[in-house]
């Protein structure tokens, strides 16, 4: 009887031995390696949203600095029409080149093709000798800083050119995208073919290839360049046009 009694109470105490440590192992706490998986979760949140932060703000001041320069360039177009004044339409080509070099012309030409902003069958050159004193036509470079935008400087590239539309159509292309001939090119009884394929002159009226009729056009082409925000070494451009018309109205 005392040995049951015995063995009762041992098995009770061995009961309260197991429930007790039970209860301390339930109330031990994280283990070290649940500290570091619960660590790197919140550290891999943490740099997601400041990813996240830095792209949105990225992505913000580009925009700003993209809408900067459409404006700019927008400007520009208007300040070279606006030299147009009240003069003839037939000249409006001399009006708008005075002063506009051939070297500067050439390097401004170079700087935006290079950049994939402009393409050779879009106009051919119009410009002055770099012996030229004339002054008062557009200006060929320039650099630019809007109060909208936050940082950076932009320069501005207005190039002047001219193009020819085939009657009937409204592309306006170079003499030598649209295949046009060195002789034979006729306005009225007058050869052009000299003023079409000339850098520092060109035809103030429509003229004849054969049958086919063209006429001539200024284009007014204006390109915003700037450093992109992301701290990298590409450089960002936008570029637009206008086409001017120096048989009749200014702009078309």
């Amino acid at each position: 009887m005392v040995m049951n009694q015995q063995s009762s109470s041992i098995s009770r105490i061995r009961t309260l031995g197991r429930r007790a440590c039970k209860r301390w192992r339930n109330e031990r706490g994280f283990t070290l390696i649940e500290v570091i998986v619960s660590i790197a979760l919140v550290l891999v949140a943490g740099l997601a949203a400041a990813q996240f932060t830095i792209t949105a703000i990225h992505t913000s001041h580009a925009q700003q600095q993209r809408a900067a320069a459409v404006n700019i360039a927008n400007g520009s177009l208007e300040q070279a029409e606006a030299l147009l004044g009240s003069n003839k339409p037939q000249d409006y080509a001399q009006t708008l080149v005075k002063g506009v070099k051939e070297s500067e012309s050439k390097a401004a030409w170079k700087a935006v093709s290079d950049l994939g902003a402009v393409s050779a069958d879009d106009m051919d050159l119009f410009y002055q000798s770099d012996s030229t004193s004339d002054t008062g036509g557009v200006t060929v470079k320039r650099t630019a800083q809007p109060e909208e935008s936050r940082s950076g400087t932009f320069t501005v590239y207005t190039v002047l050119g001219k193009c020819y539309r085939k009657q009937g159509t409204a592309a306006c292309k170079s003499a030598s995208a649209l295949g046009l001939p060195t002789g034979g090119l006729r306005s009225g009884s007058a050869d052009v073919s000299s003023q079409v394929w000339s850098n520092t002159d060109m035809p103030i009226a429509p003229f004849n290839n054969g049958t086919v009729k063209y006429i001539p056009m200024l284009r007014v082409m204006v390109a915003v360049t700037w450093p992109d925000v992301g701290g990298s070494t590409k450089t960002c451009v936008y570029a637009t046009s206008r086409l001017i018309d120096p048989n009749e109205d200014k702009a078309i």
